[in-house]
């Protein structure tokens, strides 16, 4: 293997595709990290294909992304024991 060429699709519904590693120069990065224009709430598609002394083969199939955020931690827990019934209340975060 020469390369690995990775795309994704900056949230595009998979019409234009974004060039991250492995076209312009060879790459053989088993990970890569995008920290740039991910937006919260939108699906991210990538790809990748890899480069021998044939040239490049096919596409993979694309990996779908949702990019979301770590949900807030929830309130204080309320505990109660009447008996043989416990009660646990919390306030829902926002």
């Amino acid at each position: 293997m020469l390369s690995y060429h990775l795309q994704y699709d900056d949230a595009s519904g998979g019409s234009i595709w974004t060039e991250l590693s492995g076209l312009s120069s060879n790459s053989l990065a088993l990970t890569f990290t995008v920290t740039m224009s991910i937006q919260v709430g939108k699906v991210y598609r990538f790809r990748y294909r890899g480069l021998n002394a044939f040239g490049f083969g096919p596409f993979s199939d694309s990996l779908y992304l949702y990019a979301a955020r770590v949900p807030t931690a929830d309130s204080v827990v309320t505990i109660i024991n009447e008996d043989t019934i416990v009660r646990i209340s919390w306030t829902a975060p926002s």
